[in-house]
């Protein structure tokens, strides 16, 4: 079975990520959500890691409050969960 959502750990750290969820327990078009961490000069995930994950699957999202004021969307997802869980559902019942 091939999972529509996914909910990134650690952060979306790079230490974290292992290639075979993305290609092996995903479909394609699965949408993830990834939670911000802010600790001072440290903030997760790093721009190389939404690109990273970016790449392996464009419909994504950051959650949580940014440390520097600017909210990141990623353009294929507008609204989640809120928006993903109902179309998941409706289009899971036919």
């Amino acid at each position: 079975m091939m999972a529509r959502m996914f909910k990134v750990p650690h952060h979306g750290s790079s230490d974290a990520d292992e290639v075979a969820i993305w290609n092996d327990h995903l479909r394609a078009d699965a949408v993830y959500a990834v939670t911000r961490f802010n600790n001072g000069d440290r903030s997760l995930p790093g721009d190389d890691d939404r690109a990273r994950m970016r790449g392996r699957n464009p419909a994504g999202h950051v959650v949580g409050a940014p440390s520097d004021g600017v909210i990141v969307r990623l353009p294929t997802v507008k609204r989640w969960p809120q928006a993903a869980v109902p179309a998941l559902l409706a289009r899971e019942r036919g």
